[in-house]
């Protein structure tokens, strides 16, 4: 399983550098989780049973990666995504996420970011409506299925706003990338709280 490391070191770092080993160890205990589950699964499981038996040799796998969105002063973003292959038959894509204050270390809600969370889903639907048709379509129902998620809400904070995301299928199978769509602190800078809208560089 992937495990987060801060590079500064010094007192100022002395609270995040505490909640990202506390984070550490809740991820590996779900990674184990998740690996004893698929083991079961493979052992309960008749389908399952002739994929670990098949020509290619597939044994369940879990793979995970986690990807720096932002870390500065104010705020560390992090979006992990996770595949877990199910010997072959099929590959199961999920996204999670996890916002630090720098400062402080507290994990962050959405609601510690977002001050007004109808507004930001209601830009969210705009910008949905307006990229129809578009290389970048958003699927305006999507939205309401991302604000439906409440406290599961897979949620970054990037440079310029934030970004919302959502695991979708396609023809029954989970799609690799998730669909994402950010409303920018420029668009609505009262619903955002006003430390995490700067950057080192504002």
């Amino acid at each position: 399983s992937n495990k987060l490391k801060l590079k500064e070191e010094g007192k100022e770092f002395g609270a995040l550098t505490k909640a990202i080993e506390e984070y550490n160890k809740e991820v590996e205990e779900l990674y184990q989780k998740d690996l004893s589950d698929l083991e079961a699964g493979s052992l309960s499981s008749e389908e399952a049973k002739k994929n670990v038996q098949n020509a290619l040799g597939n044994i369940p796998e879990i793979k995970t990666k986690s990807e720096l969105i932002r870390a500065d002063k104010a705020i560390v973003s992090i979006l992990n995504s996770k595949s877990v292959d199910y010997t072959g038959s099929r590959v199961e894509y999920r996204r999670s996420a996890v916002n630090f204050d720098t400062r402080s270390g507290k994990r962050l809600s959405f609601s510690d970011v977002v001050k007004d969370a109808d507004t930001f889903f209601g830009l969210a639907e705009k910008r949905a409506k307006e990229s129809m048709g578009t290389e970048m379509e958003f699927p305006p129902e999507l939205v309401g299925k991302i604000k439906e998620q409440g406290e599961e809400l897979t949620w970054t904070v990037n440079a310029e706003g934030v970004s919302v995301y959502l695991d979708t299928y396609e023809f029954g199978r989970s799609r690799k990338e998730p669909a994402a769509i950010t409303v920018y602190f420029d668009e609505a800078r009262k619903i955002f709280e006003k430390r995490y809208t700067k950057t080192e560089e504002d």
